[in-house]
Parts: C-alpha cells; sequence; structure tokens
C-alpha cells in the first residue's frame, strides 16, 4: 500500500494512464492543444479514485515531468554529426508537441546529448496554448529566426529557392493538402 493508503493495481494505473492519452487525444486532435503534465496527471489520479494532498501531487506531476532523464533516449546514428552541418547553412528550429515530458526538461535531454546549441529557436507546446498543426505552432519559431512564412505553392518544387540562401532555412511542406503548416524562406544569411 501506497503513502496515502492506495495500492491500485498494474491494470488499475494502466487504465489510468489510457484515460490520460484518450484526454491528450481529444485535446490534440479536436482543439489543436497538448495538456500539461499536471493536467494528465489529474485525469490518471481521478481514474484511479486518488486524492492526494497538493505537495504529494506536485512529486508525481515533477516525477512524470524528469522521468526520462534515468534514461535519456539514445541519438539515432549519424545525428551528432549531421546537427553541426546542417546548423552551419540553416537556422535550426525545433517544434515539438509535449506529452508527458515539458519543454524545460526536452531542453535537457537535447543538452545531455550536446545539441541543444545547433538550435536557433524553440517551440514546446507545452510552453504556449496551442499545439502543431495550429500554424502558430510554426509561426512562433519562424519569428524568432527571422523568416518570414510564404503560402505554400500547389507544386512540390515552387517552394524551392531560385537561387542559393546560404545559411537560412527552407521549409516545407509545399502542397496545398498541408496547408495549414507554412513554407517559409528569408534571403538573410543566418546571423553569427
Amino acid at each position: 500500500m501506497g503513502p496515502h493508503g492506495y495500492a491500485p493495481d498494474e491494470y488499475e494505473i494502466e487504465a489510468a494512464f489510457a484515460k490520460s492519452w484518450e484526454h491528450f487525444d481529444n485535446l490534440w486532435y479536436k482543439k489543436s492543444r497538448t495538456p500539461t503534465t499536471a493536467e494528465s496527471t489529474a485525469v490518471i489520479l481521478r481514474a484511479l479514485r486518488i486524492k492526494l494532498p497538493d505537495e504529494s501531487r506536485r512529486r508525481v506531476v515533477t516525477m512524470l515531468e524528469e522521468i526520462i532523464l534515468e534514461r535519456p533516449p539514445r541519438l539515432v546514428d549519424g545525428v551528432a554529426e549531421t546537427l553541426p552541418l546542417l546548423a552551419e547553412r540553416y537556422a535550426l528550429p525545433v517544434v515539438c508537441d509535449a506529452a508527458m515530458t515539458p519543454g524545460r526538461v526536452l531542453r535537457r535531454v537535447l543538452a545531455l546529448h550536446g545539441l541543444e546549441q545547433w538550435f536557433d529557436a524553440f517551440f514546446f507546446s507545452d510552453e504556449h496554448n496551442w499545439s502543431k498543426p495550429d500554424r502558430r505552432a510554426f509561426l512562433t519559431p519562424l519569428t524568432a529566426l527571422g523568416v518570414a512564412p510564404v503560402r505554400p505553392s500547389t507544386s512540390a518544387t515552387s517552394s524551392a529557392p531560385t537561387s542559393p540562401a546560404p545559411r537560412r532555412p527552407v521549409c516545407g511542406p509545399s502542397t496545398s493538402s498541408a496547408s495549414t503548416r507554412p513554407t517559409c524562406r528569408s534571403p538573410a544569411p543566418k546571423p553569427s
């Protein structure tokens, strides 16, 4: 039995997490917003019929937010070598829909691998009130990079720059079916 007299079994815990992900998906798909870890924790605790004192609830939230730090994900082969090469030419943003792990912790994971330094702008959905595919999830880092979006075109090749624009992003997609995401380019070189 736990310190507050609760001892749910693994099936109850699994069902509570499933409810939390159902809540997550509902907000994500219908409102283009991701719940905070505190919101997801509230759903889990409600499903388990557990009422915790505020301090205990905060500890559970922090544990769920930071558990990734106990075993950080491994890098995909070649990422550590490729990012510096890309960063020489392009301003690189991170656009991330955070689930249980908030942006402040995801930044720590990037830093653990020495990757944070290669990114010029960050968008984590928990730090805003919207997530992908809301246009603002893409416009926020573009604004931070000083890059103006352009209308997506209907041909797959028309978003490519007509002349080299070194050290700046060219991002897509370029098909009209994905028009919620801005295509962007900028003539300005990447700031030093």
